[in-house]
């Protein structure tokens, strides 16, 4: 092998697109992928890229195979190869946070109505998501990580790492968004490098812990409450609260607050992952729709 060719092998080997590539492999047959699609970052104005971001239309039929709706399914997909070990620290879940991280965007108006949180649980309530969302399944969360300094890079290039495969799906999901028009929305990091991630709950956590009782894990979830600057689109729709303290303090209320899950999944584990977590979704949505068009007796 000459040095040129040696130089290109390594490049491949700690190559990003491989990664990126194969996501794309499992995502292409069932979903509309666009690889790579850029978007200007709301913090610095730069143009920025996030990954994968797929998407599957959904048709809802009557017990007469008619079409009385349609919704799209997104996903907004960052791919991270890791050289550290990373460890999540858990929390208890709170409801109001997890329900506010549901990202419904339009379709789901006669579902959750526009106006409240309060309005939106007791919708999914009532249909027993529940018990069937995964986010709405989980006791606890991740809201903190540690990463280590092994491996090929330096610990703060680990860390901006982590740091982009919490934030990069949801900038894209926020720069978006004006697009999506009834839609559910995922976001999603999928990972490889190493063979899982090591969780410990809170409770449990201190430095002295014995790590050879600690397990990785290929799925987890972490929860990031995130303010972003909101689009010139959405200032006449912003929530309430966010107007009434900028006011308070004679700001322009140019920012907003929100929680938002990020699904961490292994690339070995990802096609499960979509099979057993999103498409079940996707029929309950869809179970959702044609029991509320069957009970309003007219089509949506």
């Amino acid at each position: 092998m000459t040095k040129r060719e040696k130089e290109l092998k390594l490049a491949i080997e700690y190559s990003g697109h491989n990664l990126h590539i194969k996501t794309f492999q499992i995502l292409k047959d069932n979903w509309e992928t666009d690889l790579s699609p850029h978007y200007c970052d709301d913090i610095t104005n730069k143009p920025r890229e996030i990954d994968i971001r797929a998407k599957k239309r959904v048709e809802v039929k009557d017990s007469g195979r008619a079409t009385i709706y349609n919704f799209n399914i997104n996903l907004f997909i960052e791919c991270k190869r890791f050289n550290s070990e990373i460890l999540f620290i858990n929390f208890d879940a709170n409801d109001k946070n997890i329900f506010e991280a549901l990202l419904l965007d339009n379709p789901f108006d006669y579902i959750t109505k526009p106006s409240t949180k309060e309005v939106k649980k007791e919708g999914l309530l009532k249909r027993g998501f529940e018990k069937k969302h995964h986010h709405l399944a989980l006791n606890k969360i991740s809201k903190f990580y540690i990463v280590g300094k092994q491996g090929r890079k330096r610990g703060e290039d680990h860390n901006r790492d982590m740091m982009d495969a919490i934030t990069e799906p949801i900038k894209s999901y926020i720069f978006f968004k004006e697009q999506l028009t009834n839609s559910v929305s995922y976001l999603i990091t999928v990972f490889d490098g190493i063979e899982g991630i090591y969780d410990v709950k809170a409770e449990d956590y201190n430095p002295e812990m014995d790590l050879s009782k600690l397990t990785t894990k290929k799925r987890l979830f972490f929860d990031i409450n995130y303010s972003y600057k909101i689009p010139e689109i959405y200032k006449p729709q912003i929530v309430k609260k966010d107007y009434m303290e900028a006011m308070l303090f004679g700001q322009e209320p140019n920012y907003h607050t929100q929680h938002f899950i990020i699904d961490f999944v292994r690339l070995d584990e990802f096609e499960n992952y979509l099979k057993e977590t999103i498409n079940i979704e996707e029929k309950q949505f869809e179970s959702a729709i044609r029991n509320i068009a069957f009970y309003d007796q007219k089509k949506i």
